[in-house]
């Protein structure tokens, strides 16, 4: 088989305030495309984007490490193999770049052979890389995800709630992010922080843009701890809040901040967020439904 596979793996912000380590949305405007092709001679990762002078190009490249795995779980003795990544993702943001190269990679190959395995099995496959479960889901299959390793929940996410992205020029270490936060939490904060998941699947689920503003910003899991680092998603939190966004969060660990807002309003507020934040990276964006789809 020479078939040459391009599949477009989308960006994807995880923990929605209060949806720690279960939520996420998959991202239109930021996507990685990995392009998969037979070679006769030697394996070959090329890089190109976001981190390209970064991202590994040997056996440490998590795309790579995915077909390898892939090649272990089906028994399958593959060829050598070109593999290219295209990284539109910010590097080291917190949007989901390392998943979105480890699933096109999967979907690649699992196009490549046929879809031999199922999502499910794609999603076992990326979990022995990467830890980040809300992330990976929601690259695979769009829209709003929430994380369970043996159930697989996706719903649309409707074109009216969109979004407005604020990347600072510091990067934030997802180990000690995570390193910082308590290993135990109060019966109070545990009840809190159900109660907030739970009201937050509901709004998302029925388009309550009400509920939504009112309970995004209330997080006792993990934006305290991760705040106190990050000057400018305080300031930016505030900002958006002035200028009718629905709330503002840490995408995943960070850097990346994103405000949420009806589709109406987002010109005016990356207007507003890019002319008061001109040292950071402000990006408009709306939500994916489609999840890693080929395009070539």
């Amino acid at each position: 088989m020479n078939k040459i596979i391009t599949i477009r793996s989308p960006g994807t912000t995880a923990n929605l305030g209060v949806l720690f380590d279960s939520g996420a949305m998959a991202i239109n405007e930021l996507y990685t495309d990995v392009t998969f092709s037979p070679n006769d001679s030697d394996t070959i990762i090329t890089v190109s984007g976001y981190g390209k002078n970064i991202i590994p190009t040997n056996e440490k490249n998590v795309a790579y490490q995915a077909i390898k795995e892939y090649e272990i779980k089906t028994g399958i003795s593959l060829p050598c193999f070109s593999l290219h990544i295209d990284n539109n993702i910010p590097f080291k943001g917190g949007l989901g770049s390392s998943a979105a190269s480890i699933i096109g990679a999967l979907v690649a190959i699992n196009e490549y052979y046929n879809h031999q395995l199922s999502n499910e099995e794609l999603l076992s496959i990326a979990l022995k890389i990467e830890k980040h479960g809300d992330n990976l889901l929601a690259c695979l299959l769009g829209g709003f995800t929430l994380f369970q390793p043996n159930i697989l929940v996706n719903h649309s996410i409707p074109c009216e709630l969109q979004a407005v992205i604020t990347i600072p020029t510091y990067h934030i270490s997802t180990y000690y992010s995570r390193k910082d936060l308590p290993p135990n939490y109060s019966k109070e904060d545990a009840v809190e922080a159900l109660q907030n998941a739970a009201l937050m699947t509901y709004a998302i689920l029925k388009s309550d843009y009400s509920i939504f503003s009112t309970i995004i910003e209330n997080d006792v899991i993990h934006i305290p701890y991760r705040e106190k680092y990050q000057k400018t998603y305080r300031e930016v939190k505030l900002f958006a809040k002035q200028h009718q966004s629905l709330g503002t969060t840490i995408s995943g660990s960070g850097a990346a901040i994103i405000s949420f807002v009806l589709k109406s309003k987002r010109q005016k507020l990356f207007d507003k967020l890019s002319k008061t934040f001109s040292d950071c990276e402000v990006i408009p964006i709306s939500f994916n439904n489609r999840g890693a789809t080929q395009i070539k």
